[in-house]
Parts: structure tokens; C-alpha cells; sequence
């Protein structure tokens, strides 16, 4: 549980299709870098019920803010105050001015705030 998955981790089997449980995943590829969800016994099947993305920031972070306004691009530094996903909205504190906003994770460590 809570492991990142390796394409090490994984092997591919040929089965009947008949015998296999719905949302298998038929290419290890989809897998990989996906965190395990739950514990997951050598030689079983993998769902993608067992699988959830990794977070790209997480409570406590030291995240980069990232601003784009008119063809300018303002960085800033942050601190997550929730966890998040790729594309996942998350709420993070401006550490040069202490206000929250509320941005989209983007990538590890990076929130982007829509401007208005």
C-alpha cells in the first residue's frame, strides 16, 4: 500500500479473458509510476481499482506558485495546505504575503493560480 509501481513490480501473463476481473489492466505500461492503493499479493491481477495517481503536492509542501498575466510569468513561493493531483485543485499559502489561494497542481511542486 502506498508503493509507486515499477515496471520491475509488474509481468505480463497470457489468460482467458473469461477468467479475469473487470478494470484489468492489459498493458503494464498504465501501471507504472501509479501508486498502489491497497496491498497487493504477488502474481495477482492488477485493477485500476488498486491504482491512484501519485500526488504532486502534498499537506505541508513547499510548492512553486506560478502566475501567467499578460504574457508575463510571476513565481512564487508556497505551501500546500492540502494534498493534490495532477490537475486537482488545492488550496496553498502565499509565503511572501500569507494570503491562501486557490491554484492547480500541475506537476510536482508547481500550483498555477488562474488570474483575473
Amino acid at each position: 500500500m502506498g508503493t509507486v509501481l515499477k515496471a520491475a513490480d509488474l509481468r505480463v501473463e497470457q489468460h482467458d479473458i473469461s477468467e479475469l476481473p473487470l478494470g484489468f489492466l492489459d498493458d503494464p505500461a498504465i501501471a507504472v509510476g501509479l501508486t498502489a492503493s491497497r496491498p497487493i499479493p504477488g502474481g495477482a491481477f492488477i485493477t485500476n481499482q488498486q491504482l491512484v495517481a501519485a500526488k504532486a503536492v502534498q499537506r505541508g509542501q513547499s510548492v512553486t506558485l506560478v502566475a501567467d498575466a499578460g504574457g508575463m510569468s510571476i513565481r512564487m513561493a508556497g505551501k500546500a495546505l492540502g494534498d493534490g493531483l495532477v490537475n486537482q485543485r488545492v488550496k496553498v499559502q502565499n509565503l511572501s504575503s500569507g494570503k491562501i489561494v486557490e491554484g492547480t497542481a500541475r506537476s510536482e511542486q508547481v500550483v498555477e493560480i488562474i488570474l483575473q
